[in-house]
């Protein structure tokens, strides 16, 4: 491994673009990328404060053979800035059985996630068609028949997301800790993610252009119908089809993504870069007592109103709100990461 691969290895491990770690070294970006592509190399004074930055030795930078990075519990900057980043030894085996544990349930946890998405459908039909007397079951009735047919499989898709999630819990230090990947792991793993990426993208192209033909089948009826009362019983199988749609959706998303997202994990790119994996320690706390607000509201108003065909809508809700939330932290930790 030449002296620019090894700069640009710890650059990403670190999460840092080519300016940000130009700036600590007071350099321009042009000069990180030359070092980089191995056009120029940097001079002594340089190569002292790469180490310091990352960590690692002098000689590690300078001697072409390949050695294991570090495995430091701190991460001490050039300005004195300490913090702790744990670090894990990744070997190619570790890698190998991952990518192909990912692989294999991939596609059941996927069903599995659709399966929850298509669990109201029954619910939100059925009630509808006896709210506008289209069936002659009262509206409790209708409504109760649904909340069965959601648990029934709810009780089919659930222990398929925990018997699957059980399968990888071992390889949560993936996603939390600074991978130092063995020699060899980086370029096997980066060649199966280029190989996916393809099928990655049509995967999402193919997600999103369902979840569209789902939202346009709602204004439909609006189109079709004249009368109120065929325009409100028509919404009510549009929505039950946008559901069972974007239930397709979701199982194209998922899979594609718990495939392609275990390449990023091991190459610490994307969603799992080490600044991410910083703030994913500091949000962790706040998603789960954020998500138990949310299933108690949502529980104590579909309860109260018994209107459990129109209040899944928290959820969408909550999950913007969400992601409001986590871009606000992480713009205040990049902030004071920079400051």
């Amino acid at each position: 491994m030449t002296l620019g691969e090894k700069i640009t290895l710890l650059r990403k491990q670190k999460g840092w673009s080519q300016e940000e770690l130009a700036d600590k070294l007071d350099i321009s970006r042009q000069s990180v990328s030359k070092w980089e592509s191995n056009a120029s190399v940097p001079d002594l004074d340089k190569i002292i404060k790469l180490s310091v930055i990352f960590s690692v030795s002098t000689d590690y930078l300078l001697k072409d053979e390949e050695q294991n990075l570090p495995m430091s519990e701190e991460v001490i900057g050039i300005d004195g800035y300490e913090e702790e980043v744990p670090t894990c030894k990744v070997t190619m085996e570790e890698a190998t059985t991952y990518m192909d544990i990912i692989k294999e349930i991939s596609t059941p946890f996927a069903l599995a996630v659709s399966l929850c998405v298509l669990s109201p459908i029954c619910m939100i039909v059925m009630g509808g068609l006896a709210e506008y007397g289209v069936i002659t079951w009262s509206e409790d009735r209708a409504g109760s028949l649904g909340m069965i047919i959601m648990f029934l499989f709810l009780i089919v898709a659930v222990p398929v997301i925990i018997i699957n999630s059980l399968k990888i819990s071992k390889y949560e230090y993936l996603e939390k800790n600074k991978l130092a990947l063995e020699y060899g792991v980086k370029e096997a793993v980066a060649e199966r993610k280029e190989a996916y990426a393809p099928t990655f993208y049509k995967s999402i192209a193919v997600g999103v252009a369902i979840v569209l033909v789902g939202v346009l089948l709602l204004v439909i009826p609006a189109i079709v119908y004249q009368e109120e009362r065929l325009v409100e019983i028509g919404e009510v199988y549009a929505l039950g089809a946008m559901l069972a749609l974007v239930a397709v959706a979701t199982f194209f998303f998922v899979k594609s993504s718990w495939i392609y997202g275990c390449f990023e994990k091991l190459l610490q790119e994307g969603d799992y870069t080490l600044e991410q994996k910083r703030n994913a320690k500091k949000v962790e706390a706040f998603s789960g007592a954020y998500w138990c607000i949310v299933t108690a509201i949502y529980l104590a108003v579909s309860f109260t109103e018994n209107r459990w065909d129109s209040t899944w809508v928290i959820w969408p809700v909550a999950a913007v709100l969400f992601a409001g939330v986590i871009c606000i932290i992480n713009a205040v930790s990049r902030r004071k990461r920079h400051s």
